[in-house]
């Protein structure tokens, strides 16, 4: 069920009308949502990415070619690429993780290179049209209890570690940018 409340947000001033619109989405339980400079709504879900282009009336899947479902983080973009980071939990030692990055509105994704494998985005801020940052956790976060803060200056071409940082596994984050209110709720 997704209450949404919002159109292309352009003043946080204007939440305070909370609409259910779950049409496409019943059964799913929601992680994350972010829009796109169209005015799309995304979401992510435990069983992946879902899109808007009705204010969040109705939800179609986008999720053909992600290797794993579980959205742990999506945003997006000036230039409307859309990243999200993405696990698959099948019992304690069965655990994946990957970035993925779709510059088509989701037809289509590819796996990011962050450069720390099993580590997915589990919040991200972008401060331009270029400049993304995130913070990612291991699948396995009670092992690793380990978080990066990762940047890209070029809308997730490459990516450079800026700090690890370590924390208990139920530590929360949220990036905040001057665009990251009007961009994503994750």
């Amino acid at each position: 069920m997704v209450f949404y409340a919002f159109s292309t947000l352009p003043a946080i001033s204007q939440l305070h009308r909370w609409t259910q619109s779950n049409d496409g989405l019943s059964n799913l339980r929601v992680t994350c949502l972010a829009t796109m400079t169209n005015g799309v709504v995304l979401t992510g879900t435990d069983n992946g990415v879902f899109f808007s282009s009705n204010g969040g009336v109705s939800w179609d899947p986008r999720s053909s070619g992600l290797n794993y479902t579980i959205i742990t983080s999506i945003g997006t973009n000036l230039r409307n690429r859309i990243l999200a980071g993405t696990e698959r939990r099948n019992g304690r030692y069965d655990l994946h993780a990957e970035n993925v990055v779709s510059t088509d509105s989701g037809i289509s994704w590819q796996v990011l290179d962050i450069g720390h494998p099993g580590y997915a985005f589990i919040t991200m801020a972008t401060k331009d049209s270029a400049d993304i940052y995130a913070v990612t956790r291991h699948v396995d976060y009670y092992t690793f209890p380990y978080r990066y803060l990762v940047h890209s200056s070029d809308s997730g071409i490459t990516w450079e570690t800026l700090r690890a940082i370590t924390l208990g596994a139920s530590a929360v984050f949220k990036l905040v940018t001057s665009r990251t209110l009007e961009k994503s709720f994750c």
